[in-house]
C-alpha cells in the first residue's frame, strides 16, 4: 500500500475508534448503533463496514486500543528506574490522571456493559494479568518476600484499591482536591508495600 493510501487507510480507522469510544463509553454497546457512528464520523456505513465487520468487531477494537494506551501509560513509571517511593508515587499519580483525564477509556475497560460477555472479558482479564505479572515482578525484586504467590496477591491488592480510589479521586470538585487524594493513595499504598515485609 502506498504511503498516503495507508497513512488515509490509519486517519479513517482512528477517527472511526475515537467516535465510537465516545459512543459507547457515554451510551453503551446496546444503545450505540454503526448507523450512528458512520453518521457522526461523516463516513458512509459501507466506508465504515470496510473496516470493521461488524459491532462486535468495532468494539473489541476499541477495547484493544483502550488496553494498548493504559499499559503504555503504566509502563512506564513501573519500569522507571527510580527509587521504591518514587516509582510508586508516580505509578499511582499515571493511574488517577488516566482515569480523570481518559474517563471514556476508563469506562470501556473497567465499567463497561459489556464486561461479561467473554470476548471483552478476555481482553480485560488479559490487560489485567499483564499488569499484574509486572508489579508482581517489582514487589519480588523490592521486597523481602520470595514466594512469587504472596507478591502477587499484594499486587492484585493494590492494583484494585487504586483503581476504585482513583475513581473516588476523579469525582473530587477540584483539581487541588484530586491532588491531595491522590497523595493520600500514594501514602497509602507506599504504606503497604513498605511494611510487607516486617
Amino acid at each position: 500500500m502506498p504511503r498516503k493510501r495507508r497513512m488515509e487507510h490509519e486517519q479513517a480507522r482512528e477517527l472511526i475508534l475515537g467516535t465510537a469510544l465516545k459512543a459507547f463509553a457515554h451510551q453503551g454497546f446496546h444503545s450505540t448503533t454503526m448507523d450512528e457512528i458512520a453518521e457522526t464520523s461523516n463516513l458512509s456505513k459501507p466506508f465504515l463496514y470496510r473496516y470493521f465487520k461488524s459491532k462486535d468487531d468495532l468494539y473489541l477494537a476499541v477495547v484493544e486500543d483502550c488496553s494498548e494506551q493504559f499499559l503504555s501509560m503504566m509502563y512506564t513509571p513501573l519500569h522507571a528506574d527510580l527509587a521504591s517511593e518514587e516509582r510508586t508515587e508516580s505509578s499511582i499519580h499515571v493511574l488517577t490522571d488516566f482515569v480523570i483525564q481518559e474517563p471514556d477509556r476508563y469506562t470501556i475497560l473497567f465499567e463497561s456493559d459489556m464486561l461479561n460477555t467473554k470476548a471483552v472479558d478476555q481482553r480485560v482479564g488479559k490487560l489485567r494479568d499483564r499488569l499484574v505479572d509486572t508489579l508482581t515482578q517489582v514487589l519480588s525484586e523490592e521486597s523481602k518476600f520470595t514466594e512469587e504467590t504472596a507478591c502477587r496477591l499484594c499486587a492484585e491488592a493494590i492494583i484494585s484499591a487504586a483503581l476504585t480510589a482513583s475513581k473516588v479521586i476523579s469525582t473530587a470538585e477540584t483539581p487541588e482536591e484530586q491532588k491531595r487524594l491522590s497523595d493520600v493513595l500514594v501514602r497509602f499504598t507506599w504504606g503497604g508495600i513498605k511494611h510487607m515485609d516486617d
